[in-house]
């Protein structure tokens, strides 16, 4: 009787099944559900990919603390590339149709809706023909598709080791919280910030290994004269020429002492970056709510959407007070760090 059962149905069992924390159960039935609608409805895709990072994290599976954990079992990583896999198709679905079928396990959470034209795959960059975005309707499935696909493709990258590619699915998830007045939008947001903190500490390891590589070929440059002049000189000169050297490959090293030691210094601080723009304030007010934006980017979030991007109260821009105490945080931090206006 079981194979007369609609794909509908099957995905009914496997919510049911999640919600008793039976993921592989879970797993199944959405495998099932998936066969039975060849492929065609984006949120059973989503549905089976939060389902296998449940299987992988448990309830910690979303969080930030289990996502800045890099997967090194190779039965581990193959999980998270089924849980992109899924993530792709579920978006690959919404280009081909604005009329999905069933919806995610949250169900009572508003959608979001994608910015129009969709061109770059939010998991992977690559780009696709754009199509028309959902309409604006915030319970709109594939809105919430959409939104939750770039959260759990960001979660199974960072798992993998690709933040550059987890903070851009994370960022056009989050963005798409924001406009949609998510409740996830919180949660989304603090896997963003991971992701530029991972992104961030990988282009630094980049760098550093460039110049560990000058300073040796400095190193060898100044070697290299040295023997050179050496054998051009009498001995009496000789000692001149190696002290000289002496200081010279002194002084390279503690050029590379001090810079050995900005590198350690480089991060910025979670609290002095928007959660809007996802960059550095730079005039910094605070809200109602407590939480600090950069003026812009909040005042322009209100021309569109008059509410708190991350608590869903109506906002008004006259209630913004300026926080003069993080400006002052945030411009004595770039007096001191001047990287960071690349950051």
């Amino acid at each position: 009787m079981a194979e007369l059962k609609s794909a509908e149905a099957h995905k009914l069992d496997g919510n049911a099944a999640f919600k008793q924390g039976a993921y592989a159960k879970a797993v199944a039935s959405y495998t099932i559900a998936i066969r039975k609608s060849n492929g065609r409805t984006p949120a059973y895709f989503t549905n089976r990919a939060i389902a296998r990072l449940k299987l992988q994290g448990g309830d910690d599976a979303l969080t930030r603390t289990f996502a800045a954990q890099v997967a090194t079992d190779q039965t581990d990583r193959d999980a998270y590339e089924e849980v992109l896999a899924d993530c792709e198709r579920a978006t690959e679905g919404l280009r081909t149709t604005v009329d999905g079928e069933g919806v995610g396990l949250d169900s009572d959470v508003p959608g979001v809706r994608s910015s129009g034209g969709i061109d770059i795959n939010p998991m992977t960059g690559a780009k696709t023909m754009p199509v028309p975005a959902p309409a604006a309707d915030p319970a709109s499935k594939d809105e919430l598709v959409f939104m939750k696909a770039g959260w759990y493709a960001g979660i199974a990258l960072l798992k993998l080791d690709r933040p550059h590619a987890a903070y851009t699915s994370l960022t056009k998830s989050y963005r798409a919280a924001v406009r949609q007045a998510n409740p996830k939008a919180s949660d989304v947001l603090e896997l963003v910030l991971e992701a530029r903190r991972k992104r961030w500490e990988r282009s630094e390891r980049d760098r550093i290994a460039e110049e560990a590589v000058l300073a040796t070929r400095l190193r060898r440059l100044v070697e290299n004269d040295r023997e050179r002049l050496l054998s051009t000189v009498s001995s009496e000169e000789a000692r001149d020429v190696r002290d000289e050297s002496d200081e010279t490959l002194r002084y390279l090293d503690g050029l590379l002492s001090r810079s050995d030691e900005r590198a350690r210094k480089r991060d910025v601080p979670d609290h002095l970056i928007c959660p809007i723009s996802l960059q550095i304030m730079v005039d910094p007010v605070v809200s109602k709510s407590g939480r600090s934006f950069d003026r812009q980017a909040i005042l322009e979030h209100l021309r569109h959407h008059p509410f708190d991007p991350l608590t869903r109260e109506p906002m008004l821009g006259r209630n913004l007070v300026p926080n003069l105490n993080l400006r002052e945080v945030v411009e004595s931090f770039l007096q001191e760090n001047g990287w960071a206006a690349d950051y």
